[in-house]
């Protein structure tokens, strides 16, 4: 049977338990298969996707991934759709997400500085027109008022829906009720066309 599994993935310094407020949304407009799992933080992003990896190899051949990341994890979740194509991942949802980079990775003392600074190969490979996986919908949620992901416009991903929420920032999105629904009518939407 085909299944809709999603799976949330946190940014630095924070734990799966950000999500709370979206899970509880999800899982009142029926979606049960959920998952995540939290992790130390300054690590990179391939040993994050690698990790992720293990976590969803025990799902149903035929299910169908929903990755929704947060600020570091959208890029996990986007990361992950281009390096395992084997997973069957049909839509990616950043909330705060720099992927054209941010000016305040030069204070993260490890890899993420690298990987998450304006000039970063790896951010540039995600954004590279191709290597975008086919199939895979993304959509970018940019907190206006964001200054962690600084530009706010950094975090709008050059493929895919772009929601600009006004009012808010960079941790406001995981708690904005509106965000919530948004993210939840996407996969509800993403869900239908797959099946």
């Amino acid at each position: 049977d085909d299944e809709d599994v999603v799976f949330l993935l946190h940014g630095v310094l924070a734990t799966a338990g950000v999500f709370a407020p979206i899970e509880t949304r999800l899982r009142a407009a029926g979606i049960l298969h959920i998952g995540s799992f939290s992790y130390q933080p300054l690590r990179s992003v391939a040993s994050l996707a690698a990790e992720l990896r293990r976590e969803v190899r025990n799902l149903p051949p035929r299910a169908r991934l929903h990755l929704v990341g947060h600020s570091l994890g959208g890029i996990v979740a986007r990361y992950f759709a281009h390096e395992h194509t084997s997973v069957r991942v049909v839509s990616t949802i950043s909330l705060a997400s720099p992927f054209h980079g941010t000016s305040v990775a030069r204070w993260v003392p490890t890899v993420l500085a690298r990987e998450l600074s304006p000039s970063s190969p790896l951010l540039a490979s995600l954004r590279d027109p191709t290597r975008q996986p086919r199939y895979v919908r993304h959509t970018s949620f940019v907190a206006a008022d964001d200054v962690v992901c600084s530009p706010p416009s950094s975090a709008a991903f050059p493929f895919g829906e772009v929601i600009v929420v006004p009012d808010c920032g960079h941790n406001g999105l995981l708690f904005d009720p509106g965000v919530a629904d948004a993210v939840c009518a996407r996969i509800l939407a993403q869900a239908a066309e797959a099946a």
